[in-house]
Parts: structure tokens; C-alpha cells; sequence
């Protein structure tokens, strides 16, 4: 990935996670382990990095 990008872009994830204290219980095909995203970046600048734990965004029908 480090290698395709282009060198003035900044790369914004969010995602969701999947972690022992906080199991992912929606239906995502996909969830990041604890420290895995972390992992896959290693060696790239980080301006910033955490895995807060937040809400997911909800439709009004299901609030």
C-alpha cells in the first residue's frame, strides 16, 4: 500500500473493531483485532492513531 499512494495524500480510516472487552455485533463482513490495524501501518507517519471505543452512526428509524 505504501508503495501505490500517492505521497502528499492522507489516508483517514475508520472502522470497525472487534476486541474482547467490546465484540462487534453488527453484521460487518469485516472488524479490525485490537492493535491490528496498528500492525499494518507500521513504519508509516501517524498523525494520529486510537481505537476509542464510539457510537456508530444510527438511522433516525432506529434510535
Amino acid at each position: 500500500m505504501q508503495l501505490a499512494r500517492n505521497l502528499a495524500v492522507t489516508n483517514l480510516i475508520v472502522a470497525a473493531m472487534d476486541t474482547a472487552d467490546y465484540p462487534c455485533t453488527v453484521g460487518f463482513p469485516f472488524a479490525f483485532k485490537e492493535g491490528e490495524l496498528r500492525r499494518y501501518y507500521e513504519g508509516w507517519e501517524r498523525v494520529k492513531y486510537n481505537e476509542d471505543v464510539g457510537e456508530l452512526h444510527r438511522h433516525r428509524r432506529q434510535r
